[in-house]
């Protein structure tokens, strides 16, 4: 059965990553205890997880068709080390090949399925693409080779204006920022809680 989930919007934050995110609302969350009963009727304690999964609201081709760009790409595979001795050694990490593109935004995905069809004949399983997007903000999305980049979703922010400058670290709700939230929240096809 799977855990309930619950839609929130996070405001992303420079200088704040979404991993200290994830890591201060856990620790919250561990101190909120409550009680349930286990399926032998037994009273247990728990506390609720949190985890940032994302929405989906991006094509690759569609970011590509907007002012965003891709600088490089990573290709990545499990290190070998086939043939060496390995007492004495720590298991190898991934190798890693950096390639900058040096294509116009209109030619990106035809240089993306080049290199994954190259891929497909030297071992190389996973391509990291770099893209720098609006408001100075990056994403890395992972693509397989079977995949085609320009359907492949990818999670983007959503850039808020509101009226007033926004006070930092304030425990007050800014009316602009939840009539944006509860317009996304409509826009989203998925029923609650999934």
């Amino acid at each position: 059965m799977p855990y309930p989930s619950y839609h929130a919007i996070l405001e992303e934050v420079p200088g704040l990553s979404r991993t200290y995110i994830q890591l201060l609302l856990k620790d919250i969350l561990k101190d909120a205890k409550y009680n349930y009963a286990d399926r032998r009727g037994e009273e247990k304690e728990t506390y609720a997880l949190v985890e940032f999964q994302g929405v989906p609201s991006e094509r690759v081709g569609g970011a590509l068709r907007g002012d965003s760009v891709v600088p490089f790409v990573t290709l990545v595979r499990p290190g070998d080390i086939h043939g060496l001795d390995t007492e004495g050694l720590v298991v190898a990490r991934d190798q890693r090949m950096k390639l900058v593109l040096r294509a116009r935004p209109d030619q990106t995905l035809r240089v993306l399925r080049n290199i994954q069809a190259w891929m497909e004949h030297h071992n190389w399983p996973k391509l990291l693409v770099e893209m720098d997007m609006p408001e100075n903000r990056t994403r890395r999305i992972e693509l397989t080779r079977q995949a085609d980049a320009a359907d492949v979703l990818f999670v983007r922010s959503v850039l808020v204006n509101v009226g007033n400058r926004l006070e930092a670290c304030t425990a007050e709700i800014n009316d602009d920022l939840a009539r944006a939230a509860r317009d996304l929240f409509a826009a989203d096809d998925r029923p609650p809680g999934e």
